[in-house]
Protein backbone atom coordinates (compact mmCIF):
# COMPACT_ATOMS: atom_id res chain seq x y z
CA UNK A 1 0.00 0.00 0.00
CA UNK A 2 1.36 3.21 -0.74
CA UNK A 3 -0.39 5.25 1.67
CA UNK A 4 1.41 3.39 4.35
CA UNK A 5 4.37 2.17 2.99
CA UNK A 6 3.65 -1.43 3.92
CA UNK A 7 1.48 -4.41 3.11
CA UNK A 8 -0.89 -4.50 5.62
CA UNK A 9 -4.24 -4.78 4.50
CA UNK A 10 -6.08 -6.84 7.21
CA UNK A 11 -5.52 -10.10 5.15
CA UNK A 12 -3.21 -12.51 3.27
CA UNK A 13 -1.93 -11.07 -0.60
CA UNK A 14 0.43 -11.52 -3.09
CA UNK A 15 1.62 -10.27 -5.67
CA UNK A 16 4.14 -11.60 -9.04
CA UNK A 17 6.76 -9.93 -11.63
CA UNK A 18 6.66 -11.51 -14.68
CA UNK A 19 9.01 -11.22 -17.57
CA UNK A 20 7.96 -11.61 -21.23
CA UNK A 21 9.35 -14.38 -22.97
CA UNK A 22 13.29 -14.99 -23.06
CA UNK A 23 15.02 -17.19 -25.84
CA UNK A 24 17.68 -19.33 -24.81
CA UNK A 25 18.21 -21.26 -27.95
CA UNK A 26 22.13 -21.15 -28.29
CA UNK A 27 22.83 -19.51 -25.28
CA UNK A 28 25.14 -21.57 -23.15
CA UNK A 29 25.61 -20.88 -18.66
CA UNK A 30 22.65 -18.70 -18.69
CA UNK A 31 22.11 -17.05 -15.66
CA UNK A 32 19.68 -14.62 -14.17
CA UNK A 33 21.01 -12.23 -11.65
CA UNK A 34 19.22 -9.59 -9.75
CA UNK A 35 19.58 -7.35 -6.60
CA UNK A 36 17.37 -7.96 -3.64
CA UNK A 37 16.12 -6.28 -0.63
CA UNK A 38 13.29 -6.70 1.83
CA UNK A 39 11.81 -5.87 4.85
CA UNK A 40 9.33 -8.60 5.65
CA UNK A 41 8.59 -11.55 8.53
CA UNK A 42 11.62 -13.57 8.95
CA UNK A 43 12.12 -16.70 7.63
CA UNK A 44 11.23 -18.94 4.98
CA UNK A 45 7.50 -19.87 6.24
CA UNK A 46 5.59 -16.84 5.98
CA UNK A 47 6.01 -13.77 3.80
CA UNK A 48 7.78 -15.60 1.19
CA UNK A 49 10.02 -14.19 -1.51
CA UNK A 50 10.52 -16.90 -4.72
CA UNK A 51 11.45 -16.87 -8.22
CA UNK A 52 9.89 -19.22 -10.31
CA UNK A 53 10.58 -20.37 -13.83
CA UNK A 54 8.45 -21.43 -16.52
CA UNK A 55 10.19 -23.71 -20.07
CA UNK A 56 8.24 -23.75 -23.00
CA UNK A 57 4.87 -22.63 -22.01
CA UNK A 58 5.20 -25.04 -18.94
CA UNK A 59 4.25 -24.48 -15.57
CA UNK A 60 6.38 -21.94 -13.09
CA UNK A 61 8.58 -24.51 -10.75
CA UNK A 62 10.47 -22.76 -7.82
CA UNK A 63 14.41 -22.21 -8.60
CA UNK A 64 14.81 -20.17 -5.55
CA UNK A 65 13.69 -18.84 -1.99
CA UNK A 66 15.04 -15.35 -1.13
CA UNK A 67 16.15 -15.28 2.94
CA UNK A 68 18.85 -13.44 3.72
CA UNK A 69 20.30 -10.38 5.54
CA UNK A 70 16.93 -7.86 5.67
CA UNK A 71 17.26 -4.09 4.68
CA UNK A 72 20.13 -4.77 2.86
CA UNK A 73 20.93 -4.78 -1.25
CA UNK A 74 21.70 -8.81 -2.05
CA UNK A 75 23.24 -9.94 -5.05
CA UNK A 76 21.42 -13.03 -6.20
CA UNK A 77 22.03 -15.35 -9.29
CA UNK A 78 19.81 -18.64 -10.14
CA UNK A 79 21.72 -21.00 -12.57
CA UNK A 80 19.48 -21.27 -15.73
CA UNK A 81 21.73 -24.36 -17.04
CA UNK A 82 18.72 -26.51 -16.81
CA UNK A 83 16.96 -24.42 -19.41
CA UNK A 84 19.51 -23.71 -22.61
CA UNK A 85 17.90 -24.32 -25.50
CA UNK A 86 14.51 -23.98 -23.97
CA UNK A 87 12.00 -20.13 -24.09
CA UNK A 88 11.44 -19.09 -20.55
CA UNK A 89 9.54 -16.82 -18.30
CA UNK A 90 11.03 -15.87 -14.79
CA UNK A 91 8.13 -14.44 -12.21
CA UNK A 92 9.11 -13.02 -8.78
CA UNK A 93 6.19 -13.82 -6.40
CA UNK A 94 5.93 -12.00 -3.29
CA UNK A 95 3.26 -14.27 -0.70
CA UNK A 96 2.51 -13.12 2.93
CA UNK A 97 0.78 -16.39 3.12
CA UNK A 98 -1.28 -15.29 6.42
CA UNK A 99 -2.75 -11.57 7.20
CA UNK A 100 -0.32 -11.29 10.57
CA UNK A 101 2.97 -9.79 10.88
CA UNK A 102 2.28 -8.05 7.45
CA UNK A 103 3.62 -3.95 8.48
CA UNK A 104 6.47 -3.93 6.80
CA UNK A 105 7.78 -2.00 3.55
CA UNK A 106 7.92 -5.95 1.77
CA UNK A 107 10.30 -7.23 -0.92
CA UNK A 108 12.03 -4.91 -3.93
CA UNK A 109 14.12 -6.62 -7.04
CA UNK A 110 16.36 -4.82 -9.10
CA UNK A 111 18.47 -4.65 -11.78
CA UNK A 112 17.46 -8.12 -13.33
CA UNK A 113 19.65 -9.62 -15.80
CA UNK A 114 19.44 -13.08 -17.83
CA UNK A 115 22.94 -13.04 -19.30
CA UNK A 116 24.84 -16.30 -21.27
CA UNK A 117 27.30 -16.82 -23.80
CA UNK A 118 25.94 -17.13 -27.96
CA UNK A 119 26.73 -20.58 -29.25
CA UNK A 120 29.28 -20.75 -31.75
CA UNK A 121 27.25 -21.78 -35.03
CA UNK A 122 29.78 -24.47 -36.64
CA UNK A 123 27.78 -26.89 -38.78
CA UNK A 124 25.94 -25.58 -41.67
CA UNK A 125 22.39 -25.21 -42.12
CA UNK A 126 20.85 -27.80 -44.52
CA UNK A 127 18.04 -27.49 -46.78
CA UNK A 128 16.00 -30.10 -48.77
CA UNK A 129 13.36 -28.86 -50.98
CA UNK A 130 10.44 -31.76 -49.77
CA UNK A 131 7.53 -30.43 -53.00
CA UNK A 132 7.90 -30.80 -55.79
CA UNK A 133 10.22 -34.32 -56.00
CA UNK A 134 13.29 -33.72 -57.51
CA UNK A 135 13.59 -33.80 -61.32
CA UNK A 136 10.52 -32.95 -61.66
CA UNK A 137 9.04 -30.65 -64.75
CA UNK A 138 7.15 -27.54 -64.08
CA UNK A 139 5.38 -25.69 -67.27
CA UNK A 140 5.30 -22.30 -67.40
CA UNK A 141 2.98 -19.53 -66.52
CA UNK A 142 1.74 -21.94 -63.33
CA UNK A 143 1.27 -21.66 -60.36
CA UNK A 144 3.78 -24.08 -57.99
CA UNK A 145 3.63 -24.43 -54.25
CA UNK A 146 7.27 -25.47 -52.95
CA UNK A 147 7.81 -27.06 -49.62
CA UNK A 148 11.22 -27.19 -48.01
CA UNK A 149 12.91 -27.86 -44.80
CA UNK A 150 15.41 -26.50 -43.26
CA UNK A 151 17.59 -27.03 -40.04
CA UNK A 152 20.95 -26.13 -38.02
CA UNK A 153 22.60 -26.37 -34.71
CA UNK A 154 21.25 -22.88 -33.44
CA UNK A 155 18.07 -21.99 -35.47
CA UNK A 156 16.74 -21.02 -38.96
CA UNK A 157 15.66 -17.46 -38.76
CA UNK A 158 15.08 -17.20 -42.73
CA UNK A 159 14.53 -19.20 -45.87
CA UNK A 160 15.07 -17.58 -49.51
CA UNK A 161 13.88 -19.20 -52.54
CA UNK A 162 15.46 -18.31 -55.55
CA UNK A 163 15.08 -19.23 -59.36
CA UNK A 164 18.18 -18.67 -61.68
CA UNK A 165 19.99 -17.12 -58.82
CA UNK A 166 17.05 -14.24 -58.03
CA UNK A 167 15.27 -13.89 -55.03
CA UNK A 168 11.68 -14.82 -55.14
CA UNK A 169 10.45 -15.01 -52.07
CA UNK A 170 11.91 -14.73 -47.99
CA UNK A 171 10.39 -16.45 -45.21
CA UNK A 172 11.45 -15.67 -41.62
CA UNK A 173 10.65 -18.33 -39.05
CA UNK A 174 10.43 -17.95 -35.38
CA UNK A 175 13.84 -17.29 -33.47
CA UNK A 176 13.27 -21.01 -32.37
CA UNK A 177 12.73 -22.90 -35.35
CA UNK A 178 15.49 -25.81 -35.97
Amino acid sequence: QESTGNYNNGQANSGTLTSPSIDLTGVTNPRLSFKSWYATEAGTLWDKKLVLISANGGAFTQALQVADAMRVWNPKSVNLGAYAGSVVRIRFLFDTVDQFANSAEGWYVDDIRVSGTAQNDTTPPTVSITSPANGSTVSRNTTVTITAAASDNVGVSLVEFRVDGVLRLMKTLPRSAH
